[in-house]
């Protein structure tokens, strides 16, 4: 073929282009060669990304191996469980061991094409970025089953782009590994659909008393709708909501062919009933022991038995007299709080209540919260009294008394004269307990007081005589154990033992130290007994008990304590507000929290 031949000036340049021309060389060219670079260098990024993110998955066979955590149970001091407190995650259920419509609900609202995808299921989520867009706001998601196991077991919560590719991966990685079977076996242990527990049987056991093998269906459509929203469609909550939205879920299975006509119709003539109530009160004993448990073993790598030093006897009576108290004195008393903690003679814990209801508010008043002792203190500031050689019998003068600008005046109002320290402390008297100070020394009442484990928040001024520096009824209840064990101290606990598969990895050694003088002691003993006998602490009185013991009110009537003990066991009484709110002023010390006292004392 002739080629087309054509003159060109001379000096004038050329640009060829064409089958026969260097197309590089001229401005497309040059676009072209930033295409393919562009190209080449996307295409490494994406390796580069992808390789990233392989390498920072999680160990997914680890991740599988532990996908229920380890389980504590906790036992009394008698070797029961103790009742109403349940594993955060329920006993592993297999799918073929429930009913078929406690899985088919969930898959019906959850994940319809769940047995149809693998792990991905563009067609979900094209429906639900369609349903989405015309709702304009966000109605649906688009995440299967698949995807769910993998963010629920081996992901974090972060919603970025790179968590959400790691998902995608990781769900086809499980649709690889597993049946689909396995798949909602995992699914369904992990789920969360009750505060602080895991798992359907948990949620099972807690909404409806029942094991999820014996779920009704009406019971499993609303576990599957509360998938959605587990506090807002709880039956715990709003019943009729709940309904409502189990209704949505069994015309799903209707729609789906999953039920027929006549099991929706008798799933809607279902009566929630809730299960009974468990007093919830000690599941601030719970608490406080799992935390004691963590600083002894740390996070367990397998299932433990932690044997407590709950007494469910002094426990149950802890229960019943606050429950009492809070119906029959709170109102009249305006108080709404109270704390309680006994201690065996060895320091165990065998009650504590920590607040008036523990779903209510988890804060745990006995061990966590720090108030005034109020006249609480005033044994301390005669324990440094004794300790400095002041005679019990040693007299006082009842009347007016000011240190520099600070004068304290007596609780009723009335100054009594000639008054010795046993009779001061007996009858809780505020100038005489000042006069003592004076005479031992504000360094010596410290020293005493931080001697028997009041030591953080000690505050730098006088007014500590009349209890003003703070201290938790777990505190207290430790100082005057001490004094009731004769001057020997032991640490307060909650966990003689802790098992894991039949073998102790935990044993309390039973550790002793004297802090306080034989004499001493029993003389603040026989001081304290008078108190109880003739005192301000009357009220806790019991007949055949050889109950010693101290009242408290702080300023204001803002705190109302009482502090007693046997030979056997020292318990503290604390009722107040959360807010620091002043109670009725006829609120003593005396009253309510000896009435506490006594009835728990009684009981067993």
């Amino acid at each position: 073929m002739a080629r087309f031949k054509y003159n060109v000036p001379r000096g004038a340049k050329v640009y060829h282009c064409g089958p026969s021309g260097d197309w590089t060389s001229g401005m497309f060219g040059r676009a072209a060669k930033l295409i393919v670079l562009a190209a080449v260098l996307s295409t490494f990024a994406a390796i580069a990304f992808g390789a990233y993110l392989m390498m920072t998955l999680p160990q997914i066979d680890r991740a599988l191996s532990t996908t229920r955590p380890p389980s504590i149970v906790f036992l009394d001091r008698s070797g029961n469980k103790i009742t109403g407190i349940n594993d955060a995650y329920g006993q592993p259920i297999e799918v073929r061991k429930l009913p078929t419509h406690v899985w088919q609900a969930i898959v019906a609202v959850e994940d319809r094409r769940f047995f149809k995808h693998r792990g991905i299921d563009p067609r979900g989520l094209l429906r639900a970025l369609w349903r989405n867009t015309l709702a304009d706001k966000a109605v649906q998601g688009g995440s299967t089953i698949t995807q769910q196991v993998a963010k629920n077991i081996f992901l974090t919560r972060d919603k970025t782009f790179a968590r959400k590719i790691q998902e995608l991966m990781i769900a086809l990685w499980i649709e690889h590994k597993f049946t689909k079977e396995q798949i909602l076996t995992l699914y369904l242990n992990r789920v969360s659909l009750v505060s602080g527990r895991y798992g359907i049987a948990a949620a099972s056991e807690e909404l409806f008393g029942k094991p999820a093998e014996e779920l009704h269906l009406m019971e499993s459509a609303m576990l599957a709708g509360m998938l959605k929203a587990p506090h807002r469609y709880s039956p715990s909550n709003d019943i009729e909501l709940a309904v409502t939205r189990a209704r949505i879920v069994l015309n799903l299975m209707l729609e789906q062919k999953l039920i027929t006509h006549s099991e929706f119709e008798e799933a809607m003539t279902y009566r929630y009933r809730p299960p009974a109530r468990t007093n919830s009160m000690r599941r601030y004993f719970v608490d406080y022991a799992s935390s004691e448990a963590a600083s002894l073993i740390g996070l367990p790598g397998d299932d433990i038995i932690v044997y407590t030093t709950m007494d469910t006897r002094a426990q149950a009576a802890a229960e019943g007299a606050v429950a009492a108290a809070m119906r029959d004195a709170a109102p009249r008393h305006r108080f709404s709080q109270t704390a309680t903690v006994f201690l065996d003679a060895g320091g165990g814990i065998i009650a504590m209540i920590g607040g008036r209801d523990y779903v209510e508010s988890q804060f745990n008043r006995a061990s966590q919260m720090a108030r005034q002792p109020a006249s609480l203190f005033k044994t301390f500031v005669v324990l440094a009294a004794l300790e400095a050689g002041i005679r019990p019998d040693e007299m006082f003068s009842d009347q007016p008394t000011c240190i520099a600008n600070w004068c304290p005046q007596n609780f009723d109002g009335r100054y009594r004269g000639p008054v010795s320290m046993s009779g001061a402390l007996e009858h809780s008297i505020n100038t005489v307990m000042v006069q003592i100070a004076l005479k031992v020394g504000f360094k010596n009442i410290v020293a005493a007081a931080n001697k028997l484990g009041l030591i953080d928040r000690m505050s730098n001024d006088y007014s500590i005589i009349l209890g003003t520096s703070e201290a938790t009824p777990l505190d207290i209840a430790a100082a005057y154990s001490v004094i009731a064990r004769g001057g020997i101290a032991t640490r307060p606990h909650s966990i003689t033992r802790i098992e894991s598969g039949g073998t102790a990895i935990f044993e309390r050694e039973r550790t002793e130290r004297r802090l306080v003088r034989e004499d001493v002691a029993a003389t603040l003993n026989n001081m304290l007994r008078q108190a109880v006998a003739s005192g301000s602490a009357a009220g806790a009185r019991i007949t055949g008990l050889d109950i010693r013991g101290k009242t408290g009110t702080s300023q204001n009537f803002r705190d109302a304590w009482f502090a007693g003990y046997t030979d056997l066991v020292t318990g503290i009484v604390w009722i107040g507000n959360d807010d620091n709110a002043p109670m009725a002023p006829d609120t003593y010390g005396g009253g309510v929290p000896a009435t506490i006292f006594r009835d728990i004392m009684s009981a067993f």
